[in-house]
């Protein structure tokens, strides 16, 4: 026994030894053996051959009697990642793999150890052959602490990669590939995740299956409605969630099939409430197709919130239970539309059954609200403290109760809204105090107190009856207080009838009570009203009930009245009375009237007591015709002093009187009437005037006194005129009267004062108007005086209004000596008079108007006799005079003259004249304008008119000529202003035989200014017969100049003239536009020309286009012949201080880039412009083709290019004969030029003909610059 237990102890120290021998053999030995190579070799092509990818492995070792394969990189062909294993454990059959030789039949299974998987190059590398099969060994394959990545650079993949997975791969049931893991989420760390794939490898389809546990809600929940799309209107934001994910694989392509959430303790922000959900407890499942809560509860905003039913997002349909306590009904209106036009707020509780549609859901159920608010957009009403409970059923809502206040007042509301798609009403409630201003209508403002209301409205809402009671008290109507208004009644919208039952109204002092019906509210009215009014104050009655311009009434009214019938056409009868009323500024005692009318005439009787006189009045208008006749009595009646227009205010006396009237109301003009009046006691401004008559007719609005007169103690005063009342009151009155004094007549009008007066008279007076009303009339005098100055005879015609004097005419003396006027003097003696004078003695002034004057000792040092005539305007005290007088023997303060005479006017201090003559013996001079003496110094602004006159003269003659030889026939103005010591010179004119430096004719239009050194030319039109030219400058020498010119076809000779020079001499005409200023960097412009026929000394163009700017004194030149000789010119050229004789521009010379560089090329150019550059030689025909440029200075300038002779024609000095067929090329240098053949070598000749026979010419011309030096040709023929 002892030795049966040894040996067992042995072979199991041997089979232990032999094992841990055959362990560290495997693993430290083995994959350096020959046979580790081999079995390397060959697994990494057989696993090449099926996987169609590249394998690598690092060596082979054993797991006891297990190969591992350790290190294994796979990538595909193109290099990228498939899987990384720290070791492959393969499962074999040894037998097989030792008898057949081939891994893939001995293989059974394989353990992946610490692999990187990546799940998209992975699945990719299985193909599916129908016909030969997969290449997939049915096995299994174990993961351990496996890393699966998903994402990958240009794949939308959202659910990150998963890490520490363990699980298995299912390949034995290929094509079709199914793999389960567990594991951790690299997206959520904290989660534990879990991964199943189903795919087929021949449709390349599949589903992925994604479970997390203890996940973060906010993650997961924003990824899946991101996907679906929902994440503008849901955003969890804290919580933990299970979530389970299927996914759809399709050709390689992910989208989300479904996902279901299971939360707890989680957060959310939705995005149609202002406030999130807390402590949200769900399980919902969320598809493309819609939402399905299986349960869900939470709190909101201090309120319970549970829900659960479907949302189908593609169908819009609802079916769902919502309960919810403590609800803010405000944060509700983005989830109903509904409540977005009001501005709901207060608790709710809700327990209701949705369903319908998305857009138009079917509600079922219990509302609760407590303190609530509601105000409409739109309406100034305003409901709060609202508490409500509410039925939702299928027939319609019912109201158990709506109460609270609206605009302050309280309201209680009960009853039921049936038939909501047409809504039929049974309502009853009340309100108190509702604040009237909610009420108000356009144009019609209430405000004041409140009003208490018992409404009961039934029947269908489009059309409902109401029945109630107000009582208002306090109330304000437009500004009117209403103390009390109370009414009942009745009002049928469907009938448009409103039933009166009492409508009581305390107003205006008094009370009115009104009873009847309205009918046809919104069409013509039928009224059948009972108005009685008493105490009513007719002052408080608002001034917008009556017309604009209606006059004030006062008093204390009672009124009867009853209407009928259909507007406008209503019958009816009232009584009014008025006592201690007024109209106007007219009062009275007491006024009655009584009116009646059946809808076709209206009678009228009014009695109208007054002071203890009497008016009564009777008649009758026809409504349809308008005719209407009456009667006014009159008895005892003194008139109202308020009521009489100005001149007629202080009269009085006691009238009489009868005027009987008939005519039509819609038509004046058929107003008549006759009557008379009677006035006894008459007294004016307590004169006594004794008995005034008036007895008229009155026809079209107009009354005409006849017979009428006015009994003096003085004698009889005829009357006549009329009285008009159209439009507004007027009147035209006349009298005539003989030999009264005027000291009498002039009292009757105390206002007058300007002048004493004294004589007698006889005279013809009209008044007419009436508030303001005209005097006018004609006097004629003897033995005159005015302010004690004698005059004798005396005439006037004048008019008088309101203190102004108007002087129709007026002789004071005889026609041969004496004064003559015609005018006004104002109520605050300003002056407007007509003048004239007759060898009036100036001495007479000091009486007449030496006390309107504050220093009337001037009058008495002037003498004279004066004559003339003009006019006087002003005041009294600083008058202004202008006319054309002339004065004999002038004297002032011992200054004397002959004569003086011509157009004059004085005024502020300042004497103006026009065409004024002074002459003293055998010196006489015409002035024009004015001297002022305001300024201390005399400032002078002096004018000459002009006819023919010379400019040159004229400007000698105020010593401020130009430094250039100007002269011209002028027909203009020139003036001259300024001080004494330094005036300025303006001239506007027009001229002719114009001359600028010798150049003449031109003609035009000059507006020139000069002051010092400086000339402006405002505006300068020339025209030299054919063209013309426009210039405005300013011209400062050496500092300033601004130009703007045009020109059209006009000479070029008077630029050259106003530049000063007449060498070299200029012809032909330009167009030109241009712009020049003066700046800190010296002149700058731009000038656009074409000139054409031009010659300037030996240069001769025919059509030139020019084109450039001017930089201080360079000019930048682009220029084109415009004609057949295509040539162009190109370049920049300094101007030449002597092309502008006097002229000094504001420039430096030299410019510092003085040198000229102007390129000129030719093609097929007629050879005649070489006679620019040559003198002595002509050259008529021919073709030039070339470039050549001008340089240098224009000192020292010269040529440099080629230019090439065809055909040449032309003439030289000294040879008499033509020189014919010239060809050859013309070299210039700055040395002169060289002559050459075709050819264009040097030492060769130009040929040509002369006269019969033909030449050849080579050498030199020496130039110094353009100017011919000496010869060195060659010529032979």
């Amino acid at each position: 026994m002892r030795l049966r237990t040894g040996k067992i102890r042995f072979l199991y120290a041997f089979f232990l030894l032999f094992f841990v021998v055959v362990f560290v053999w495997g693993v430290k030995f083995f994959p350096s053996t020959a046979p580790a190579g081999r079995i390397k070799d060959l697994v990494e092509k057989e696993m090449s051959s099926f996987l169609a990818a590249d394998v690598r492995i690092n060596e082979v070792g054993l797991f006891f009697f297990a190969p591992e394969l350790r290190k294994v990189e796979i990538r595909t062909v193109e290099g990228k990642p498939v899987l990384t294993a720290e070791k492959i454990r393969l499962g074999l059959d040894w037998f097989k793999l030792l008898t057949t030789g081939s891994l893939n039949k001995s293989l059974r299974n394989l353990d992946l150890m610490t692999t990187t998987v990546w799940f998209w190059e992975t699945i990719e590398l299985f193909g599916f052959d129908p016909d030969g099969g997969s290449g997939i060994l049915p096995i299994t394959v174990g993961l351990y602490n496996s890393q699966l990545i998903m994402e990958e650079p240009g794949r939308k993949w959202e659910w990150g990669n998963f890490t520490q997975l363990k699980g298995h791969v299912d390949l034995r049931g290929f094509p079709q590939i199914r793999a389960t893991a567990e594991g951790k989420s690299m997206l959520d760390p904290e989660a534990t995740a879990a991964v199943e794939v189903a795919y087929a490898v021949q449709r390349k389809e599949g589903k992925l299956r994604i479970k997390v546990n203890s996940a973060s809600a906010p993650l997961w929940g924003e990824k899946v409605f991101r996907l679906f799309r929902y994440e503008r209107e849901y955003k969890v934001v804290a919580g933990k969630v299970d979530s389970k994910l299927e996914l759809l694989l399709q050709r390689g392509k992910v989208s989300l099939d479904t996902a279901a959430l299971a939360l707890s303790g989680s957060r959310w922000e939705l995005a149609v409430l202002p406030y999130p959900l807390e402590d949200l407890n769900a399980e919902l499942t969320v598809s493309s197709t819609g939402i399905a809560v299986q349960h869900l509860k939470g709190e909101y905003h201090g309120g319970r919130i549970s829900l659960k039913g479907n949302l189908a997002t593609t169908s819009l349909d609802l079916d769902g239970q919502l309960y919810a306590t403590g609800l803010n009904a405000a944060d509700w209106a983005a989830v109903i539309p509904q409540l977005k036009t009001v501005d709901l707020a207060g608790l709710v509780d809700l327990n209701l059954q949705v369903g319908g549609r998305l857009n138009a859901p079917v509600l079922a159920g219990e509302v609760r609200m407590t303190d609530g608010r509601l105000a409409m957009a739109g309406t100034p009403a305003v409901l709060d403290e609202l508490k409500l409970l509410a039925r939702l059923a299928g027939d319609g809502l019912h109201l158990s109760y709506l109460q609270g206040r609206i605009n302050g007042a309280p309201f209680f509301l009960q009853g039921r809204v049936l038939a909501l798609s047409d809504p039929v009403l049974d309502l009853k409630g009340e309100i108190k105090d509702f604040p009237l201003e909610t009420l108000a209508f356009e144009g019609l403002p209430l405000t004041g107190g409140g009003v208490d209301a018992t409404l009961h409205v039934h029947g269908r809402l489009a059309a409902p009856e109401i029945k109630g009671e107000l009582a208002g008290r306090h109330l304000q109507v437009a500004g009117t207080t209403v103390p009390s208004l109370r009414m009942s009644g009745v009002y049928s919208w469907a009938k448009d009838h409103l039933a009166i039952d009492r409508l009581t109204v305390q107003a205006l002092g008094g009370q009115a009570v009104i009873r009847g019906e309205l009918g046809q509210l919104t069409g013509t009215p039928i009224l059948q009203l009972d108005v009685q009014a008493q105490a009513v104050a007719l002052d408080q009655i608002p001034p917008w009930l009556w017309l604009e311009g209606f006059p004030a009434l006062t008093g204390t009214a009672d009124l009867d009245l009853v209407l009928n019938g259909q507007l406008p056409a209503l019958s009816g009868e009232a009584e009014l009375v008025v006592t201690a009323g007024s109209v106007d500024r007219f009062c009275y005692d007491q006024l009655q009237l009584l009116l009646r009318s059946d809808g076709d005439r209206l009678t009228v009787r009014a009695v109208l007591r007054e002071n203890g006189g009497t008016m009564t009045a009777t008649g009758s208008l026809h409504a349809d015709t308008g005719d209407f006749q009456g009667d006014l009595l009159l008895h005892g009646v003194k008139p109202d002093d308020g009521l009489l227009p100005h001149p007629f205010a202080v009269l009085n006396g006691e009238i009489n009187g009868l005027l009987q009237v008939e005519g039509n109301w819609t038509d004046s003009r058929r107003l008549k009437g006759e009557g008379w009046l009677e006035v006894y006691d008459l007294t004016y401004n307590g004169q006594e005037l004794g008995v005034l008559k008036l007895k008229g007719k009155a026809e079209q609005g107009r009354l005409c006194l006849n017979d009428s007169f006015l009994l003096t103690p003085a004698g009889e005063i005829k009357l006549a005129g009329l009285v008009e009342w159209q439009d507004q009151p007027f009147y035209a009155l006349e009298a005539n009267g003989e030999g009264l004094s005027l000291e009498d007549l002039t009292s009757f009008f105390p206002d007058f004062s300007l002048v004493t007066m004294a004589g007698l008279t006889d005279f013809k007076l009209k008044a007419t108007g009436w508030e303001a009303p005209l005097l006018s009339g004609e006097v004629t005098g003897a033995w005159l005086a005015l302010n004690g100055y004698y005059f004798g005879e005396a005439a006037v015609a004048f008019r008088w209004q309101q203190g102004e004097l108007q002087l129709d005419r007026l002789l004071l003396g005889s026609a041969e000596l004496g004064l003559e006027g015609s005018g006004k003097i104002g109520a605050g003696r300003q002056l407007d008079l007509d003048v004239a004078a007759v060898n009036f003695p100036l001495a007479a002034l000091d009486k007449l108007v030496g006390g309107y004057l504050p220093n009337p000792e001037l009058l008495k040092k002037i003498s004279g006799t004066l004559s003339g005539q003009g006019r006087l305007q002003g005041t009294i005290a600083k008058p202004v005079f202008a006319g054309e007088l002339s004065i004999a023997e002038p004297a002032f303060a011992g200054f004397a003259l002959d004569w003086l005479g011509g157009e004059l006017s004085w005024s502020d201090r300042k004497l103006s004249c026009d065409r004024l003559r002074v002459r003293r013996g055998a010196e006489e001079v015409t002035v024009y304008g004015q001297v002022d003496w305001t300024k201390g110094a005399p400032y002078l602004d002096l004018g000459l008119k002009m006819e023919k006159a010379g400019l040159a003269d004229l400007l000698l003659m105020v010593g401020r000529a130009p430094k250039l030889r100007l002269d011209a026939d002028l027909t203009g103005y020139l003036r001259l202003f300024g001080f004494l010591d330094q005036p300025h010179l303006r001239l506007i004119t027009r001229f002719e035989n114009g001359e600028l430096n010798g150049y003449t004719p031109l003609s035009g239009e000059l507006d020139l200014q000069i002051d010092d050194s400086k000339i402006t030319v405002n505006r300068l039109l020339l025209d030299d017969g054919r063209g013309e030219l426009f210039v405005s400058l300013v011209y400062t020498p050496g500092v300033q100049m601004e130009i703007n010119a045009r020109t059209k076809d006009f000479s070029i000779k008077p630029l050259v003239a106003l530049a000063g020079r007449s060498d070299p001499s200029a012809e032909g005409r330009f167009d030109l536009e241009m712009t020049l200023a003066t700046t800190d960097d010296g002149m700058q412009g731009e000038f656009n020309a074409l000139l054409k026929e031009i010659v300037w000394g030996s240069i001769a163009v025919d059509s030139l286009g020019l084109g450039g700017r001017i930089n201080d004194d360079l000019v930048w030149l682009e220029a084109q012949d415009l004609g057949n000789q295509r040539l162009s010119i190109q370049g920049s050229i300094p101007l030449n201080p002597e092309w502008f004789g006097a002229l000094r521009l504001p420039t430096a010379w030299p410019h510092r880039y003085n040198q000229i560089d102007l390129g000129l090329s030719a093609e097929k150019m007629e050879a005649s412009v070489l006679n620019t550059f040559f003198a002595g030689t002509i050259f008529t025909g021919g073709k030039l083709d070339g470039l050549i440029s001008l340089n240098g200075t224009w000192r020292n300038p010269y040529l440099v290019g080629q230019m090439a002779i065809a055909g040449g024609r032309g003439t030289i000095n000294g040879i008499a004969q033509e020189l014919k067929d010239l060809n050859g090329i013309l070299s210039f240098s700055s040395r002169g030029l060289e002559v050459r053949g075709l050819n264009n070598r040097e030492g060769s000749y130009l040929e040509g003909r002369l006269g019969r026979g033909r030449f050849r010419l080579g050498g030199r011309v020496i130039m110094d610059g353009l100017r011919l030096e000496g010869f060195a040709l060659r010529l032979t023929g």
